[in-house]
């Protein structure tokens, strides 16, 4: 996502209200964690490792299993600055961290052309902003930095088999209003717009084509 994609402006003005949404573990990121930890964990011992962590936020998903399993290299990026600068100060003490503020989509292929290899790629809840051929120009990028033996982790939402757009939204929505009682009247509203796109349509006369996935990441 381009970050003047106005479905970006949730990541870039809006953490707090993500940040509370990870913190209450409404999406499951403790669960998820402690499974992409085992994979972390599966590198330990076989000298420096190298993580690309595409979408990286403030990388909270990751930020213990790193800890336990310091790679020699990781590079985060993400559109948010205020999720960049609170990622700095959980992964600090690491031996060598960057984190881009930049589209992970130009920098992952920026990586590619350069021949940058990463034995361990992680993106949750990051490529369903994607459209159908960006999500493919992603995964090819990804392909050109993967080195060999290397692991990718992808956590993202899906749609069931057969479920249209619109019938996952209103599914989505209602558990969001049933279950996630720790937003205020104002964060629920702004998530509302952003799953739905229509702060997006009113800053951007494009639609999301129909292979992108709602979520409140």
């Amino acid at each position: 996502m381009n970050p003047a994609d106005p479905r970006s402006e949730l990541f870039r003005s809006s953490w707090p209200l993500y940040d509370v949404v990870i913190g209450a573990n409404y999406m499951f990121h403790r669960e998820i964690a402690a499974e992409v930890g085992r994979v972390v964990a599966g590198f330990s011992g076989c000298g420096g490792y190298a993580v690309l962590d595409l979408g990286c936020g403030n990388a909270r998903s990751l930020v213990a299993a790193l800890h336990d399993n310091p790679p020699a290299q990781y590079v985060g990026v993400d559109v948010s600055r205020p999720a960049l600068d609170e990622a700095a100060v959980l992964l600090s003490g690491l031996p060598q961290v960057r984190l881009i503020e930049q589209d992970m989509l130009a920098y992952a292929e920026a990586l590619a052309a350069q021949g940058e290899k990463f034995d361990l790629i992680h993106s949750s809840f990051a490529m369903h902003h994607q459209d159908a051929t960006d999500k493919a120009r992603l995964f090819q990028a990804m392909a050109g930095v993967l080195a060999p033996g290397g692991s990718v982790l992808l956590v993202d939402v899906v749609r069931g088999p057969g479920q249209s757009r619109e019938r996952y939204l209103e599914s989505y929505l209602r558990v969001v209003e049933q279950e996630w009682r720790m937003l205020s009247a104002d964060q629920m509203r702004e998530l509302r717009e952003h799953v739905t796109d229509r702060k997006s349509t009113r800053l951007n006369s494009s639609h999301m084509s129909e292979s992108r996935m709602p979520s409140s990441a």
